[in-house]
């Protein structure tokens, strides 16, 4: 199954962390709740990888760019919550 361009993604929902000023906020993301808004989708390989904060800090930089244009960066990675948190704390601190 492709997408074509201008094409509406398919919907989905997936478990998530937001981590701001130390604290994690865990929650659920779900793509049709933001119809209508911007949203970056980001796959990485796996927290902790070379690669992965390599790729992940590319798109921390822009942040404030995608913010002005109003979009959402939503990183998606194969691991658990746990994983996820732990690497977001460190890489805020």
């Amino acid at each position: 199954m492709g997408l074509h361009e201008g094409a509406v993604a398919p919907d989905f929902s997936l478990p998530g962390v937001q981590v701001k000023d130390g604290y994690a906020r865990r929650k659920t993301y779900t793509l049709s709740a933001e119809r209508g808004h911007p949203v970056v989708l980001a796959f990485y390989p796996g927290d902790e990888s070379a690669t992965c904060t390599a790729q992940l800090c590319s798109y921390s930089e822009k942040l404030a760019d995608f913010t002005e244009l109003g979009a959402q960066v939503w990183a998606i990675g194969l691991q658990d919550l746990r994983s996820h948190e732990t690497f977001a704390i460190k890489d805020e601190v």
